[in-house]
């Protein structure tokens, strides 16, 4: 058992938002490097040469603005593994009881404390992981290690090296900086994300992890078996299993600190409007924001239907089905925009220039330089000028009557056929109000269904009828085909981005070899790439 310290203010509780808000609200560029914290804290003192106005926006953070600071991306999941692995947590802060210039007196520990019962002990069935004095506030930096001491912690994580590299820091307590702004050190351990100190302390999360945590937070649910069955770039899934042979999936999301989306929310919402209304999904079952995990009916059946007409005739009624469900459409606001949303040319045209403008930040290999410089960007140039007059034509949005509640990805990689014949649809983390347009055209372009020609050209035969109501539809969609072919490119080559971020469950990355991906990823590019110069070139 080891006895676990842990920092609070940016350590555990994430304020950044916060100081985003202020950083705008003074016209403040963020420092590149820097944190949204340090840059405001970098700008303010060097503007007034004093730290007045810095410590009282510290005060206001950390006071009457509290409420709206989050819980840092993967904290749930590191606390439920220490609980799980029997280790003891204990919270040790530097906070003093009231903030400087703050004139309304408001109590900075009352606060705290408000905050860690509403976002953290509400998740735990019971504090015994926690010592007894589940969190100490210190007055002074020496006061936090003298707690420290005291406490006899085994390890303590926190963002300030002062703190840990302080004289009086006990040596035999190891020390980890969680900091993605800070500058390597042979004495020290730097981690930018909660899931690397998970992975280092406690090595990669398996089946049985998963399983122990499952048991903490879901008991109800009386899970036998656990078994991974995809790790993915984006989410993972297990199937699980409970004493009563009830078969679930889990769907473990990827934290917000590498995916700003709030993917659980979304795709929750969706399945619990359409399963309501007798749509062939998954039944939502549970769900935990903090973990960011859902839990979901397992389909059983064949792992998709077969590729002819037919299938394309049910693929777009469930499409048109969902657009004439009153209770559905009207449960969505118009704000609700499916992820990455295509409104107008301009949209479309952006997230190209924007996918390409990361690749060109990273260090690239020759042979993908050379593809990029020599191929893509010479037919997007092409294609750009030769559509120059409909990009024009369709720049301003997409008016709402002719917008439809779109799953994005949409295709067979996301349907299961069912034993009994039917069709089921999963994967609705993208759900939202969209272009048709962009839902057609990336079920052609889709690299996970390779649709013949035939039924290519049949599907969007298919798609024009459909949506003839609106009068733009059938130009504006060969208007813009070929660009969301480019753009699926850059989506087939996001594995090369360094590192992958968005894995999921950080803990499998060391067993996955991502050279061979890499490879098989930039030849399915090439051979998109030929193909749409082959149509269009």
């Amino acid at each position: 058992m080891a006895i676990i310290g842990i920092d609070l203010d940016n350590t555990v509780i994430c304020y950044e938002q916060i100081f985003d808000g202020y950083l705008q609200d003074l016209a403040i560029t963020r420092l590149e490097d820097y944190s949204l914290k340090d840059s405001l804290k970098t700008a303010l003192i060097a503007a007034d040469k004093s730290e007045y106005r810095w410590q009282k926006i510290q005060g206001e953070v950390y006071g009457e603005r509290m409420h709206s600071a989050v819980l840092f991306p993967g904290f749930m999941r590191f606390l439920l593994t220490a609980i799980t692995k029997g280790d003891k947590l204990i919270f040790i802060s530097h906070k003093t009881k009231f903030g400087h210039h703050d004139q309304k007196k408001i109590n900075l520990r009352e606060v705290a404390n408000e905050w860690l019962e509403k976002n953290i002990f509400v998740e735990l069935s019971d504090s015994s992981c926690f010592l007894n004095e589940r969190v100490i506030y210190a007055d002074t930096r020496e006061e936090k290690i003298d707690a420290i001491k005291r406490m006899n912690c085994d390890i303590f994580i926190d963002d300030l090296p002062e703190v840990l590299f302080d004289e009086k820091f006990p040596v035999e307590v190891k020390k980890l900086l969680f900091s993605s702004n800070a500058v390597s050190n042979i004495d020290q351990s730097i981690f930018s994300t909660w899931n690397e100190i998970r992975e280092f302390l406690y090595s990669p999360l398996n089946d049985v992890d998963i399983k122990n945590i499952l048991h903490y937070k879901f008991a109800d649910l009386k899970i036998d078996k656990v078994e991974i069955v995809r790790v993915g770039v984006n989410s993972s899934v297990a199937k699980i299993q409970s004493t009563d042979a009830c078969c679930y999936a889990l769907k473990m999301y990827p934290d917000f600190q590498g995916d700003f989306r709030s993917r659980l929310k979304v795709e929750w919402y969706a399945l619990e409007k359409l399963y309501e209304n007798k749509f062939l999904v998954p039944k939502p079952i549970a769900s935990n924001l903090s973990m960011n995990w859902g839990i979901y009916e397992w389909l059983d059946g064949h792992l998709r239907p077969v590729h002819n007409e037919e299938f394309l005739i049910k693929a777009i009624n469930f499409i048109i089905e969902i657009q004439n469900n009153k209770k559905i459409v009207d449960s969505f606001d118009k704000k609700y925009l499916a992820s990455e949303a295509c409104l107008s040319s301009k949209d479309l045209i952006n997230q190209i220039f924007y996918r390409l403008s990361v690749f060109k930040k990273i260090p690239l290999s020759e042979n993908l330089t050379t593809f990029f410089k020599d191929e893509f960007e010479i037919l997007f140039t092409q294609l750009f000028q030769e559509k120059s007059k409909f990009i024009e034509k369709f720049i301003e949005p997409l008016p709402f009557k002719y917008q439809i509640l779109s799953p994005s990805d949409f295709g067979s990689h996301n349907m299961i056929m069912s034993n009994s014949g039917n069709t089921y649809v999963y994967d609705f983390e993208y759900f939202g109000w969209d272009d048709p347009v962009k839902l057609a055209a990336d079920f052609y372009w889709h690299p996970g269904m390779e649709l013949s020609d035939i039924l290519r050209a049949k599907w969007l035969l298919i798609v024009k009828e459909s949506f003839k109501k609106d009068p733009e539809f059938a130009a504006r969609l060969d208007a813009m085909l070929p660009f969301y072919g480019l753009k699926w490119c850059l989506i087939i080559l996001n594995i090369f981005k360094a590192p992958p971020v968005n894995w999921a469950l950080n803990s499998y990355k060391k067993e996955i070899d991502l050279d061979p991906i890499r490879t098989e990823q930039f030849n399915k590019a090439k051979i998109l790439l030929t193909k749409i110069r082959e149509i269009y070139g």
